[in-house]
């Protein structure tokens, strides 16, 4: 990965320094230095996972015991990058005052709650990430003032092209690639892994414009039998049928972008003309399409309860929000979420966490943004419904509740003398760390409740082998990091030597061995036919599929094999 220096953001600057010999710190935070490792080495690692959380280079300065100053960027894959030049001054950072809290011992086992009020400069602090749209236009509306989201009963859209059933035993089309259909920090489990002090991730407030039914459209009838979706066969891997239920044409996804969402009852596509689409995921049918979306990369997100999820499409510069979907159809139209340039969306949480590059974090509840305030050395890690999970690379983690309390978090080591190496991940109540193993040939995952910090689950790997992304999809017992499965259901876990973990759907955890795809439950392996289709997805007990390239793609539902 290569970005030229002027693409940059100004920030976050890290400031890397060896204060002794075989020690560094970033921005004065010490840094872990594994025995027989470089410090610089441990500290470029430390710069490299913010990186990887941003999904973009970052400024750093590399200190000499000497005093020489190096300016260079740290890419998420760790290529480095001298510059010639000094990194540019950044723009002042909202003044955010510090707080305090109490951190208990890893004796106590248990979170502490340390009230505090919100002043009055709460909001004002982020006054001025507002992306004023007065003139503009929010998606979905017209040019001219009228807001066209549904198409009512006697205003029947043209449905999307059904996909073609090919000839029997055949595959309809290539095998999507898993890792071309999701974003990798808008996977179920992206890497969320923080860093030492100063890392300043900022949530890009937004104005909210809140669209209205135009006075002579009403909620979409159900589309014609013309646009019903048919069976097809489908390469998929091993427990689910060969012929789809029904399949159905959707948009490609475009640049890793997902064009499927599913939790609990909602499965939504993004059709082919570029519409939002509800699906009965019993037959396929389009319960409801909206208008076309404009030009541009979109993705289809379903976050919040799965009695009643939210739908986001996410597009270049903002969110379309709709409200909890507990009908076959929206209620009203999306409010339309603007970002300022910057921003990051991850869906780590229960709900997305919106990040961006000056020093703030704030979490889509309902139809709203709301910032919260991340203490020094603290990065945003997921947005969960009562709370942002903070974290720091070695250190406890933070509960940051929407009421303006915070509660600070110091994990149960899982063995006596057992350190903190990193953060892995977290949110939906769990926080993922990667300590020290039994020897020195192993690490140990350890799965903590985020409330008390006692250990869940946990499991000894091979040392390096935990480097990879935490998996953990909504609604999911399974989670995964590199080898390691985890049943939160059932708090236990296993390790397969050499599989790194890619994905997990219907009760399964889809990755790689020796570059050959495989499936994995905490019993044991599951082989996967090269060239099979892995589940984006469970809605209505069936594995949803995606096959296609760049160009062309299909959604498939699948049975469970008898």
């Amino acid at each position: 990965m290569t970005t030229h220096a002027s693409d940059v953001p100004a920030t976050p600057v890290f400031v890397i320094e060896y204060p002794a010999e075989g020690a560094a710190t970033v921005d004065g935070t010490p840094v872990y230095v594994p025995e027989g490792a470089e410090a610089r080495h441990a500290a470029i690692d430390e710069v490299r996972f913010t990186a990887s959380l941003l999904d973009r280079p970052v400024r750093a300065i590399d200190v000499d015991p000497n005093g020489t100053r190096y300016p260079l960027l740290v890419d998420p894959d760790g290529t480095l990058t001298f510059l010639a030049e000094p990194h540019p001054d950044p723009d002042p950072d909202p003044d955010v005052p510090d707080r305090e809290v109490h951190t208990p011992s890893s004796e106590e086992g248990a979170a502490s709650t340390t009230p505090t009020t919100p002043t009055d400069d709460h909001d004002s602090a982020f006054g001025e990430w507002w992306a004023r749209i007065d003139e503009e236009h929010p998606p979905g509306q017209a040019t001219d003032g009228h807001v066209g989201d549904e198409h009512g009963p006697h205003e029947t859209p043209d449905p999307p092209e059904a996909a073609q059933p090919p000839a029997e035993g055949a595959p309809s089309t290539t095998p999507a690639r898993p890792d071309r259909a999701r974003r990798r920090a808008s996977r179920s489990g992206p890497r969320v892994t923080p860093v030492a002090i100063g890392l300043a991730v900022a949530a890009a407030v937004t104005v909210v414009a809140v669209l209205v039914w135009p006075d002579d459209e009403s909620a979409g009838s159900r589309t014609s039998t013309a646009s019903r979706a048919e069976p097809a066969a489908v390469a998929a891997p091993a427990g689910w049928r060969g012929t789809s239920a029904w399949s159905r044409s959707i948009a490609p996804p475009g640049a890793g972008r997902p064009s499927v969402a599913a939790l609990g009852s909602v499965l939504a596509i993004l059709t082919p003309d570029r519409r939002v689409a509800l699906l009965d995921p019993h037959d396929g049918r389009i319960d409801w399409a909206g208008e076309p979306l404009p030009a541009g990369n979109l993705a289809l997100h379903a976050t919040g309860d799965t009695a009643a999820p939210v739908l986001v499409a996410e597009t270049e510069g903002g969110l379309l929000v709709w409200p909890p979907l507990r009908a076959p159809r929206p209620a009203r139209p999306p409010t339309a979420v603007r970002f300022a340039p910057g921003a990051h969306i991850s869906y780590a949480g229960t709900l997305p966490l919106v990040t961006g590059p000056n020093g703030s974090a704030a979490a889509l509840r309902g139809e709203a943004l709301v910032p919260v305030r991340l203490s020094p050395g603290t990065v945003a890690m997921a947005a969960d419904t009562a709370h942002v999970l903070a974290g720091r690379a070695v250190g406890p983690w933070e509960l940051l509740g929407f009421d303006g309390r915070t509660r600070v978090v110091t994990p149960l080591p899982p063995r006596p003398g057992a350190r903190i190496l990193r953060m892995a991940g977290g949110g939906q109540g769990v926080v993922a760390v990667v300590w020290s193993g039994p020897g020195d040939g192993s690490e140990t995952l350890a799965v903590h409740d985020a409330s008390s910090g006692r250990v869940l689950a946990g499991a000894d790997a091979p040392i390096g082998s935990l480097s990879s992304a935490w998996i953990h999809p909504s609604g999911d017992p399974l989670a995964a990091l590199g080898p390691v499965v985890v049943d939160l259901a059932e708090g236990r876990a296993s390790v397969t030597p050499g599989v790194v973990a890619r994905s997990v759907a219907g009760g399964r955890v889809y990755g790689t061995r020796d570059l050959h795809p495989v499936a994995l439950t905490v019993t044991g392996v599951v082989t996967v036919p090269d060239g099979a289709a892995i589940p984006w997805g469970v809605s209505a007990g069936r594995a949803i599929l995606l096959t296609g390239d760049g160009d062309r793609a299909v959604v498939h539902a699948v049975d469970p094999a008898p």
